[in-house]
């Protein structure tokens, strides 16, 4: 039974580096990337722990076992990454619904992964709702991106209910900036 939480242990960050290294683009064959989707960002076990001291990670679980991870930041990340500087810089030229984005406290996901055995089970919801259980209170907004070409994820996402907000170049990729408006629902 996969049960969904919250980073407990440095062991639960191994696992997820472990996980992050499995699905990253550059190790995967152009096959893999294209049904199962990648990740782009190589987290280190350092800025695994550094956002984690920030936010704790929802990871889910299949006993002990990390099968699947979203990592949760917000703005005060920046200056970690470039990536993350990246993003936080276009969200603050976004406005939606006549309001600044850089004027709305928002949760980022910094990435979301499921262990390629329990794609198709429900795992993304499931990580998805404990994320809006926890931080819906805290944050008007969940936003994201995705590279344009990873099109499984933009897929599961936009059925948990983002919506593409926007889109930039970065790092030889088109990517889409996805939102999750958490004050459109009960």
């Amino acid at each position: 039974m996969i049960n969904i939480g919250k980073v407990e242990s440095y062991n639960d960050l191994l696992q997820i580096r472990e996980l992050n290294q499995n699905n990253l683009k550059n190790n995967l064959s152009e096959e893999d990337r294209l049904e199962y989707g990648f990740l782009t960002l190589d987290y280190g076990i350092d800025l695994l722990k550094d956002v984690n001291k920030i936010q704790k990670s929802i990871v889910a679980r299949d006993n002990d076992k990390i099968v699947g991870y979203a990592i949760v930041i917000d703005k005060t990340v920046y200056g970690l990454n470039k990536l993350f500087d990246d993003l936080i810089d276009r969200l603050s030229t976004i406005t939606l619904n006549t309001k600044k984005l850089k004027n709305i406290n928002y949760a980022l996901v910094g990435q979301l992964c499921i262990k390629k055995e329990y794609r198709g089970m429900g795992v993304v919801k499931e990580i998805y709702k404990f994320y809006k259980k926890e931080y819906s209170e805290k944050y008007h907004y969940l936003i994201t991106d995705i590279d344009e070409r990873n099109k499984r994820s933009l897929s599961a996402h936009l059925k948990i209910g983002f919506q593409i907000i926007d889109n930039f170049y970065w790092g030889e990729s088109n990517w889409n900036i996805i939102l999750w408006n958490w004050n459109d629902e009960n």
